[in-house]
């Protein structure tokens, strides 16, 4: 991260993870191209954060889909925009 670049607030990656866990459409923009997927929610990603995400992707996609259907049958889509 270059100086004066603190990248996405907390509430911004709050919406992410949200998203993430109850969108697997999103889930699935995300983990193939993290810096246009977070840009759908106005975010953008530091280098490194795409690159953890590409790397969540590839080796944890399984564990990841269980954990968000199993969050998502008590979350809608659209109460994560509250958040």
């Amino acid at each position: 991260m270059e100086a004066g670049d603190s990248g996405p607030t907390a509430k911004q990656i709050e919406h992410l993870v949200g998203r993430t866990l109850v969108d697997p459409e999103f889930r699935q923009r995300l983990f193939n191209n993290p810096a246009a997927a977070a840009a759908e929610l106005g975010i953008t990603l530091q280098q490194d954060q795409i690159e953890h995400l590409e790397e969540l992707g590839q080796n944890h996609m399984t564990t990841l889909d269980y954990l968000a259907r199993g969050i998502s049958s008590f979350i809608e889509v659209g109460e994560i925009e509250r958040w």
